[in-house]
């Protein structure tokens, strides 16, 4: 399955400025043998560290990064222009809701803001703080160092949820690999160094709980992680020296989730394994497409693969520019971010896993109100946009199994329903009718 992929970390928190490493990441997969001569470096126009990416289509994204800076590409990354936000925080994250509405946090851990804009960045409002942004089909949350908040009313309103994060422990990612499951994952402080440590969530993120923190192979910090699926967790780690990053970093496996309520206990345990010993580089974001196929950015400005489930990795890119965050729409077109305004893209729209046709996507009812049930698709999992009757894209959101998605505010009128999954295009039309 692919869910968008977006990360945040590097010692403490994606995109957050807590210590000297940002970090997020992310990338993709159907890489050719030539796939180092695949990325391509776009014009984005600034110097600026980029420390996210977000896209709503294969045109329409933005980027974000230090000194306030918002950019807007309608036309897959060629050109890019900087929007206005009055702020001189690093901008941490962003979520993309429609052509309209974006979110945008700034600031850092303990000092974050979250911005949300409906005239596509023309003009923006502070809604709450929070440094770290994630989305769940519907719904979408916030990271701070007091808790994780949640919307559902696309970023206008937030409410706590049922979480409690000890004075010691620094969050730094959002995720959810399904519409049940969530994990954060993030920091725990030591006598001398830093620890890895996370919270899970099984009902769609309304209330969170640890994880074990002994059942973690070694004492070593994280640095970015990723769940292709609830029940399986990759995390990459750095052996700290006196709270500094040091050069040993390794990749560790979890899963077999079960939960542990004994007396002094009450946290998520799990099964772990270091898969790899000898990470080549300390990694600030990584992407894992199923439990073999995977790739990881490196502060060393490389992109590394892996085919074997972490045990080995190649060198997809070199570059010099540290790398911060990675975006997948989908399994032909990717983004990595990095400092002085790196922005690359991975476009595998020349692969004979292209679709050959589009399919027909059945939708119920039809026309629809508050929510619609689609059928047809081989499997539930892949990208799903609605885009109106002018071709834009108004939604776009991540399945995760499910095969209802609510409406929202949709305006009564004519839709095109796409979603993309395995390499496979199925459309159908939609009336909305209030």
């Amino acid at each position: 399955m692919l869910p968008v992929l977006r990360s945040k970390n590097s010692i403490t928190m994606k995109n957050t400025t807590f210590l000297s490493l940002t970090a997020v990441l992310y990338c993709l997969f159907f890489a050719n043998p030539a796939s180092a001569q695949s990325w391509s470096l776009l014009n984005s126009g600034t110097d600026r560290h980029l420390r996210d990416i977000y896209f709503l289509d294969d045109s329409y994204g933005v980027a974000v990064g230090d000194t306030g800076t918002v950019l807007l590409t309608t036309n897959g990354g060629t050109t890019w222009s900087q929007l206005n936000l009055e702020t001189k925080k690093t901008v941490a994250s962003v979520l993309v809701l429609g052509v309209d509405t974006f979110l945008v946090a700034a600031g850092d851990y303990f000092d974050g803001d979250i911005y949300r804009t409906t005239d596509s960045g023309n003009q923006w409002e502070r809604v709450d703080g929070a440094i770290e942004l994630a989305e769940n089909v519907s719904s979408f949350f916030a990271l701070n160092s007091k808790g994780i908040l949640h919307s559902q009313d696309r970023g206008l309103t937030w409410q706590p949820t049922d979480i409690s994060i000890g004075s010691t422990t620094l969050l730094a990612e959002l995720s959810f690999p399904d519409k049940s499951t969530g994990y954060a994952m993030g920091l725990v402080s030591g006598f001398a160094t830093y620890s890895a440590y996370g919270y899970r969530s099984i009902d769609g993120g309304l209330s969170w709980l640890p994880l074990f923190e002994q059942d973690f192979p070694n004492a070593d910090a994280w640095t970015a992680s990723f769940f292709p699926n609830a029940d399986l967790g990759f995390v990459f780690t750095n052996q700290f020296v006196n709270f500094l990053p040091g050069t040993n970093n390794k990749l560790v496996k979890i899963n077999n989730f079960y939960f542990d309520n004994r007396p002094g206990l009450f946290v998520w345990r799990f099964d772990a394994e270091v898969v790899n010993d000898k990470m080549p580089t300390y990694i600030n974001d990584a992407a894992f497409l199923d439990d073999q196929e995977g790739f990881a950015v490196g502060e060393n400005g490389a992109i590394y693969k892996t085919t074997n489930g972490g045990a080995d990795w190649t060198e997809d890119y070199t570059g010099e520019n540290p790398l911060k965050s990675i975006f997948i729409l989908e399994k032909n077109i990717g983004y990595v971010v990095g400092e002085n305004g790196t922005i690359l893209k991975y476009n595998f729209s020349t692969s004979t896993k292209e679709p050959k046709q589009i399919k027909v996507l059945q939708l119920y009812p039809n026309p629809a109100q508050g929510t619609v049930r689609f059928e047809g698709l081989e499997a539930l999992h892949g990208r799903l946009s609605i885009y109106n009757a002018q071709g834009q894209a108004l939604r776009s959101i991540t399945l995760n199994g499910e095969n209802v998605v609510a409406l929202g505010d949709l305006t009564t009128g004519f839709y095109l329903v796409e979603i993309r999954s395995d390499g496979q295009v199925y459309q159908g039309k939609l009336i909305v009718q209030h």
